[in-house]
């Protein structure tokens, strides 16, 4: 298991890192990312759920803009986190749908493997239906559960 704390680039999360090594990384969102480093893996992040939480539109801007600069770095993200619907597992199926083809088939990922494309539910049973259908990696997040 690595454990990927959001948006923070502390000196404390240095220290994890190398106090553990190969078990901390980053998570990158829209408009946070910083500095990437051979010695510590990152994701990314859609942003979704913090603007969902405070009222705020999600912006594809962003999102992409995010895509790119991970992109373009000689480091690759360990995944991408294809952007869902808050709370509307239907929603985020089609989106689902839409973005994963789109992460995959544009963006050049500098590695012999691609990232893995990861699907954002929520806990419940809904999330295990869509884990074993479409047998990718699930991400949990939000919601403090």
């Amino acid at each position: 298991m690595i454990v990927m704390p959001a948006n923070n680039r502390g000196m404390v999360v240095g220290w994890l890192a190398g106090r553990f090594p190969g078990r901390i990384g980053h998570l990158y969102s829209p408009g946070s990312m910083a500095a990437v480093y051979p010695w510590l893996p990152y994701a990314l992040d859609n942003g979704r759920f913090s603007v969902w939480a405070t009222g705020a539109e999600w912006s594809e801007f962003d999102y992409i803009a995010l895509l790119d600069r991970a992109s373009g770095n000689s480091v690759q993200p360990t995944w991408a986190l294809v952007p869902d619907v808050v709370a509307d597992r239907d929603g985020t199926l089609r989106e689902w749908e839409q973005w994963s083809h789109r992460i995959r088939d544009g963006y050049g990922w500098k590695l012999e493997m691609e990232p893995t494309r990861q699907l954002a539910m929520r806990a419940g049973p809904e999330w295990m239906l869509t884990c074993q259908m479409h047998k990718q990696w699930a991400f949990e997040g939000g919601g403090g559960q």
